[in-house]
């Protein structure tokens, strides 16, 4: 799989998965697509200044805040008064 498709997969799994900690171990995971860009030292400086890696983490941290938002509506629904 040659570069081009894998920032293809990348685009496309930020475009479409919706769970923070799959789509973070899908990029940055071992064996991740990023991994796979950045096979030597200069090459992963490389693939962390390029805005796609700036637009994944982006995504993933706007993922992160709509949890943690979800979870504090969870956790004002079952708070009991005290």
């Amino acid at each position: 799989m040659d570069s081009h498709e894998i920032e293809n997969q990348i685009r496309d799994l930020l475009a479409t998965e919706s769970n923070c900690w799959t789509l973070s171990d899908k990029l940055f995971g071992p064996g991740g697509l990023f991994s796979l860009l950045g096979p030597t030292i200069e090459d992963r400086k490389r693939v962390g200044r390029s805005p796609l890696f700036k637009d994944a983490q982006k995504r993933i941290r706007e993922l992160q805040r709509q949890r943690a938002q979800l979870l504090r509506g969870e956790l004002k629904r079952h708070s009991v008064g005290v």
